[in-house]
């Protein structure tokens, strides 16, 4: 391929000198010029590289040029110096800087931390905004074939969910579970839930609000859900659910005290060394 590339090139290069004789002040690695600007070699190489053969690469190299030249020609007789888009475009390169920088000092000067306390004041102060869309729950899912045998005692083992009976679930999970996940210490929402479980929604939050336990099945599996925890959608969340939007919060209402406490210093600062006068 490198080598089909390398022939292209000379080709191409020799064929641009041959038909453009105007063309003598050009610099050496250039392929293409459109009122005084240059594609250079390096820039469409890459484009090139995944042809089939010369042919190919010369025909995407034309249409890469086309298009290139097109798009300078088009500005070209577009520009006519208004001040209007000059001050936008101004308006615009201004912000992109000052955003630059803003960033730079929060990276280096800002605290990224959230203690405890804050997030449980933020959480009592603004519990209103904290409601579950979907229902969550934490604890453990067992999916076993419909004829597995002594379901009634480990239906039984399940709601009792003790540290006793968690080895022997696991026991039975291993040796006759299709699929088998405990998550005592991480939550689940109803939408995940439903990638293994086919739910009945309100069918298995009324189940589970009232007995922490949830059974469906099909002609192939019997589907068991026993909550450690849970809360319905339509609740208030749970603090440690909330904490992650709680910090992201706190660190969005940090970052523009942050900013405006700064952009104060530096103009105070200019003041006092004379850069601007009121």
């Amino acid at each position: 391929m490198k080598k089909h590339l390398y022939i292209f090139f000379v080709f191409l290069m020799t064929l641009v000198a041959c038909n453009s004789t105007d063309w003598k002040k050009r610099p050496s690695s250039a392929v293409a010029e459109a009122n005084g600007q240059y594609l250079y070699e390096n820039e469409v190489r890459e484009l090139t590289a995944l042809a089939a053969n010369s042919e190919d690469s010369a025909k995407l190299l034309e249409d890469y040029i086309e298009k290139w030249a097109t798009e300078i020609l088009i500005y070209d007789l577009a520009y006519d110096k208004n001040q209007e888009i000059e001050d936008q475009v101004e308006k615009y390169r201004r912000s992109l800087y000052t955003h630059a920088y803003e960033q730079k000092l929060i990276e280096k000067r800002m605290s990224k931390q959230v203690d405890e306390i804050s997030i449980q004041q933020f959480y009592e102060q603004h519990k209103e905004h904290f409601i579950l869309s979907e229902s969550i729950m934490k604890g453990l899912l067992l999916i076993v074939p419909i004829d597995a045998p002594n379901l009634n005692s480990l239906r039984k083992d399940v709601k009792e969910l003790k540290g006793d009976n968690l080895e022997q679930i696991e026991k039975y999970a291993y040796k006759y579970a299709k699929g088998y996940e405990l998550f005592f210490d991480e939550w689940r929402t109803t939408s995940q839930l439903m990638v293994s479980v086919p739910l009945k929604d309100k069918v298995w939050q009324n189940q589970m609000a009232q007995n922490m336990y949830y059974e469906q099945s099909d002609s192939i599996y019997v589907y068991i859900l026993k909550a450690k925890d849970f809360y319905r959608q339509g609740a208030e969340m749970p603090i440690n659910y909330a904490q992650e939007e709680i910090k992201k919060v706190i660190l969005d209402q940090r970052k523009v005290h942050f900013i405006a406490t700064e952009k104060h210093k530096i103009y105070e600062n200019a003041v006092k060394r004379g850069k601007v006068k009121k």
